[in-house]
């Protein structure tokens, strides 16, 4: 399985970053996600303007964390699993 990433610097940054979809797309193929990175690029090309200094959209392995059991007090204590993923979004 395969997510689209970007990674973008802008005049109004210091630094660059990386950012992935959310809610998250997966793709079964690099070139089906490929596909749409290419799209998605050119749309944030457009969005952004000229502001961009840098920019690359690409495509790279899902990694899926395996998840331990949790116990009974720990199972109400994860509001959101995606408020966990620290990273902007595209």
């Amino acid at each position: 399985m395969f997510e689209m990433f970007l990674i973008v610097c802008i005049t109004t940054m210091t630094e660059c970053t990386t950012m992935y979809e959310n809610p998250s797309r997966t793709f079964k193929t690099y070139e089906q996600c490929q596909i749409v990175a290419v799209e998605k690029e050119k749309w944030t090309r457009q969005e952004i303007g000229d502001s961009v200094l840098y920019m690359q959209v690409g495509c790279k392995k899902k990694v899926t964390a395996q998840r331990k059991p949790q116990s009974p007090s720990q199972m109400g204590t994860i509001e959101n699993e995606n408020s966990l993923r620290n990273t902007p979004t595209i």
